[in-house]
């Protein structure tokens, strides 16, 4: 794969390589990024990386992996791959600039993930999104997760639980489409009439994330600007530390292996 044109590559990779040193992570090159060192790539309960980043997430915030990694490693995220997983800058297909995330799971043996992920204290509501593609997959009978929050109370953040999820449902009978788990709620919650999914396209995924421990929160999930669905007056949050897990995660699709494309990741306070 040929090297991202960028004017600034030396500046990034002394930028990068400062972030990284200041979390304690090992000097090697990430697979698939070309200016930030091995801080952002971890397994995913963190073994390899650096002790869990414990202050507040300042908002916005984006990225659009024209940098490849930086964003990330700028705010001391980490990506990780397991189970027969890879993460890889890929140069087609693309939302928007000249890059964007392929995340690849396969689920011969079961469990299949890759995400990158973002954590800290975030904001007491806001907006996150991304831009997706999906490949065609005709079965899914188990979990397809594509955004995933999970949290814990500091100081004892090992101790996380599941938060929210977006994922997608799909099978032989039923084509692709969005659905929201509130674990700390109500479950799942299905859209009445979905919109479904444009495989082998681009579509944008938002998630307004009202966080409350009582019965003030609210969750709002929107797909390509429209809202899906809306929930109000439920518990939405009952941690004070949480993580943003976007890229791929499944245990039984067909075919085993599929690669979903991530571009254009946001946090804003507002839409």
């Amino acid at each position: 794969m040929p090297a991202p044109k960028a004017p600034h590559l030396l500046i990034e990779l002394v930028v990068c390589a400062t972030a990284c040193a200041s979390v304690g992570c090992e000097p090697d090159l990430v697979v698939g990024s070309w200016g930030c060192v091995d801080a952002v790539e971890c397994q995913a309960d963190r073994t390899g990386c650096s002790t869990a980043y414990l202050g507040s997430v300042t908002v916005p915030w984006s990225s659009d992996f024209e940098e490849g990694l930086c964003d990330y490693a700028r705010v001391q995220g980490y990506c990780y791959a397991e189970d027969g997983a890879s993460y890889e800058l890929v140069s087609s297909p693309v939302h928007g600039g000249d890059w964007a995330m392929a995340f690849t799971v396969d689920t011969t043996e079961g469990d299949s993930h890759t995400r990158c992920v973002l954590e800290g204290q975030f904001p007491s509501s806001g907006y996150y999104s991304a831009w997706y593609l999906l490949p065609d997959v005709t079965i899914n009978s188990g979990n397809w997760n594509l955004v995933h929050f999970q949290g814990g109370t500091l100081p004892s953040i090992p101790s996380l639980h599941n938060l929210l999820d977006v994922s997608v449902e799909s099978t032989e009978e039923l084509d692709p489409r969005l659905y929201l788990y509130n674990f700390v709620g109500d479950g799942i919650t299905r859209a009445m009439d979905p919109p479904l999914i444009p495989i082998g396209d681009w579509f944008h995924i938002e998630i307004y994330w009202k966080r409350a421990a009582d019965m003030t929160g609210e969750v709002a999930l929107y797909q390509d600007g429209e809202l899906m669905l809306e929930l109000t007056d439920v518990r939405t949050d009952d941690t004070d530390w949480a993580q943003l897990y976007i890229g791929n995660l499944a245990n039984n699709l067909m075919p085993r292996a599929s690669t979903v494309y991530v571009d254009d990741v946001e946090i804003r306070e507002t839409r």
